[in-house]
């Protein structure tokens, strides 16, 4: 009787170690809603500008600007001076009320932007605006900034129309419109130093020049 009982007993354990294996083994489950929640919350706070109107144009202009960092988590940008940071354009038509931002996200950085007229009926008239901006982290140091590679786009005063013409610009050495419709574009790019003309119309390079040999003291 002894030796059945431990055959039961045995049979017993065999059948229940998987099981007790199985509770050892499978690790501690943790709920993600709180990192989902933190990925989805803004790493900075931004608030909207005052609006300024875009000379003999019915829209307004105004910049989303970031003015406070969040210091409860590691952000994927230094907060260290960083605010006043411009993340986004917002345009509003006087006509129709009618408002839009210059991107869908508020992930970039946007360097400056400049406003380029035409005379119409003996006005100025800003038709076209060329933005410089930061997309991308390129030197690493975890924050976008005038140091990181930049885009030179080109939208209409509407804010509308934008188009990129230059990427992965390290400096902008001048910007002139020598004609109306005209830009002449001085810049770093690779090492090397050129000078483009843009038409603002057609969002396009029409000439490009290499700068001359600057000697070899200069970076």
């Amino acid at each position: 009787m002894q030796k059945s009982f431990n055959k039961t007993l045995l049979l017993f354990i065999a059948l229940l170690a998987p099981t007790i294996g199985l509770a050892c083994s499978h690790p501690r489950e943790t709920s993600g809603t709180k990192d989902a929640k933190a990925d989805s919350t803004p790493e900075y706070k931004a608030a909207l500008g005052t609006f300024q109107n875009l000379k003999g144009t019915p829209y307004l202009m105004s910049a989303v600007t970031s003015n406070e960092w969040r210091s409860d988590r590691s952000s994927s940008y230094d907060s260290s001076g960083s605010g006043g940071q411009t993340r986004n354009l917002v345009f509003l038509d006087t006509n129709s009320l009618k408002s839009h931002r210059l991107f869908d996200i508020n992930a970039y950085v946007i360097i400056q932007t400049d406003q380029y007229t035409q005379k119409v009926k003996n006005e100025d008239v800003t038709q076209w605006l060329v933005h410089q901006v930061v997309k991308v982290d390129t030197d690493g140091n975890k924050r976008l900034d005038q140091n990181d590679l930049r885009t030179l786009g080109i939208s209409s005063a509407s804010g509308k129309g934008y188009v990129e013409v230059l990427t992965g610009i390290t400096e902008i050495f001048g910007l002139t419109m020598v004609k109306p419709g005209k830009l002449v574009v001085v810049y770093g790019k690779n090492k090397a130093k050129t000078a483009n003309i843009i038409d603002l119309d057609k969002r396009s390079i029409i000439a490009t020049q290499s700068v001359v040999e600057l000697g070899p003291e200069l970076k």
